[in-house]
């Protein structure tokens, strides 16, 4: 209850138009909301029924813009402030980005950071960001390039000396683990309310003191950001990070760079992501080629992933599998495993046809077709596999059907179609009526698995 008077104060005030002057980028309240009521049919299991579903959100984004002071064009410091706000909506508070489905509905997710500029020099105030991530591999995968770098918080405090122009920005980060040079002496590991992590930490239970003594241990981390851009539509970004005290035996080092030139309709990437830690490490590289059949609509993209990881553990001898996969007898762990290099490589060709910037306006439509496992060693089966996708729409004022279809090396076919009828077709405002048919596998024609999909029918009014 002390947050939402909170936050309506702070409307309130907004209201007034007295406060954040200097300030860019202040959003105004929105209240939207929905109440959908959808009937179903299961035609295996022979049942039917309704479900109800509501949503009501007020949204406060109060800012998320930038306030610069204290001097002219050429030194000045400045403090940016992003997406600071709430919802509040029938399920509870959350920030105003957050996903109504997170269950931390106690902190706000917005960032407040400053920076002071000398002409083309400048210093960021703040923890630095060292997370290296260009490369998405499928989570299928035992460990990728950017596990290490996942939780850049862990590098507590620090800052970032740089030089930018039109051409080049270049940015040396510092950063000490946690709380820097000193410790509370009620940290404690036991303490379940201590957020105390590595050598370094700062005890937020109801029993700090904040009695702070000197630690001789100074753990630093350091990286750099480096952007060159040559000519118009050229980037060519590169990213690193060292930490010397990351494990007890061992360095972090992570490089990671992700060049592109984009001269229309063609546009070419080279993510690349790599990260070692003694002996264990982790490489990737995604080439793509994407080319605009139209301008700024209708696309065609190929993308080859391949990948090399060092830190991968796999079954050593002679043993069985079941028919789900799994060894039988269970293996002695970790007598029974070695450590192994392995290596993934996977193909993608995408086709989109988009509704407002399409060959056919109204006709939306994408393809999909990958080769996956091409080189993975360690698959039970060793085999390469394959899935095509694919879905298409056309909107005729306001009646839209629709289909989509996936088949793979699974020889799984799944499929839905149906047809959304919105208000300029039904002339009923703010509402959708969607009748669909989806079924999980058209190919499976033993009776024993019932396999003949399920009919739904949806009204949905919004505001």
């Amino acid at each position: 209850m002390k947050k939402a008077l909170l936050v309506f104060a702070l409307v309130a005030f907004l209201a007034t138009g007295t406060v954040f002057a200097e300030l860019t980028g202040v959003g105004e309240p929105t209240v939207s909301g929905s109440v959908s009521t959808t009937y179903g049919y299961d035609l295996d299991e022979e049942a039917s029924g309704f479900y109800n579903d509501s949503s009501l959100t007020l949204t406060l984004p109060l800012l998320d813009g930038s306030m610069t002071k204290g001097g002219d064009d050429g030194m000045y410091g400045e403090i940016t402030v992003d997406g600071i706000g709430w919802q509040l909506n029938n399920d509870g508070f959350y920030d105003v980005d957050e996903d109504a489905d997170d269950t931390n509905t106690g902190e706000l997710d917005a960032t407040i950071s400053a920076k002071l500029v000398i002409q083309d020099f400048f210093v960021e105030l703040g923890n630095p960001d060292y997370k290296i991530n260009n490369v998405d591999v499928s989570d299928d995968y035992l460990v990728d390039a950017n596990t290490f770098l996942d939780e850049p918080d862990t590098w507590g405090h620090g800052a970032t000396f740089g030089f930018a122009n039109d051409m080049i920005s270049l940015g040396l980060k510092v950063a000490s683990y946690n709380d820097g040079f000193y410790t509370d002496a009620k940290d404690s590991f036991d303490d379940p309310e201590d957020e105390a992590i590595g050598p370094f930490g700062n005890d937020t239970s109801d029993a700090d003191d904040d009695s702070y003594t000197a630690n001789a241990d100074n753990y630093y981390v350091f990286g750099a950001d480096l952007t060159v851009t040559p000519m118009e539509g050229v980037s060519v970004p590169v990213s690193f990070v060292y930490d010397a005290n990351y494990s007890a035996d061992d360095a972090l080092v992570g490089i990671g760079a992700a060049p592109s030139v984009a001269l229309a309709p063609l546009t070419l990437s080279l993510p690349i992501d790599y990260v070692a830690v003694g002996d264990v490490n982790g490489f990737e590289v995604m080439p793509e080629l994407k080319y605009d059949l139209v301008a700024g609509g209708s696309n065609v993209a190929v993308n080859f992933t391949y990948g090399t990881y060092t830190d991968v553990f796999v079954l050593d001898g002679e043993f069985v599998y079941d028919d789900n996969g799994a060894v039988d007898p269970v293996p002695t762990i970790p007598a029974d495993l070695v450590e192994v290099v392995n290596a993934v490589a996977d193909f993608g060709f995408s086709f989109e046809e988009t509704e407002e910037n399409g060959f056919v306006p109204g006709m939306a439509a994408t393809l999909d077709v990958a080769l996956t496992d091409m080189m993975d060693y360690l698959d039970v089966n060793a085999d390469m596999g394959w899935t095509v996708d694919g879905t298409a729409s056309y909107n005729m004022n306001g009646l839209k059907p629709y289909m989509g279809a996936g088949y793979g090396d699974n020889e799984v076919l799944d499929l839905n179609v149906g047809v959304e009828m919105a208000a300029a077709f039904t002339g009923f405002d703010n509402t959708v009526f969607t009748l669909d048919y989806a079924v999980d596998d058209l190919t499976d024609t033993n009776e024993a698995n019932e396999n003949k999909g399920r009919v739904t029918f949806d009204v949905t009014v919004s505001f």
